[in-house]
């Protein structure tokens, strides 16, 4: 595949490497994410989501489940580790000004 796509010229050799390189950043992409936010789950289970490659629906689904078998302080872990993952989400959407407006009002107990 690679010689067939040196023929087409430096162009497509461009694109060929860039398409590589971003399936190497949406593997790390996980990696960093389970590390940080799926480190409540055993090795298996990490296993089991990864699985699931990109279907987010069943990774969201597959996640949930996990998180609901869990008791104590697996539990409390779970919560303060999916919590972080969902700030982090608002913050790359919606950006540091509107996610810190939304942390305050939170602290405050202002429903929104």
């Amino acid at each position: 595949q690679k010689a067939q796509i040196e023929s087409y010229g430096p162009g497509c050799k461009a694109l060929f490497k860039e398409v590589a390189r971003s399936k190497r950043h949406a593997e790390e992409t996980f990696e960093s994410f389970a590390r940080d936010h799926l480190q409540w789950l055993s090795p298996e289970q990490l296993s089991d989501i990864k699985a699931l490659g990109e279907d987010r629906t069943a990774v969201k689904n597959k996640v949930n489940e996990f998180y609901q078998a869990t008791e104590g302080e697996t539990r409390a872990t779970a919560r303060e580790a999916l919590s972080s993952a969902c700030r982090e989400l608002y913050r790359s959407i919606l950006g540091d000004e509107a996610a810190n407006e939304m942390q305050q009002l939170k602290d405050q107990n202002t429903p929104f």
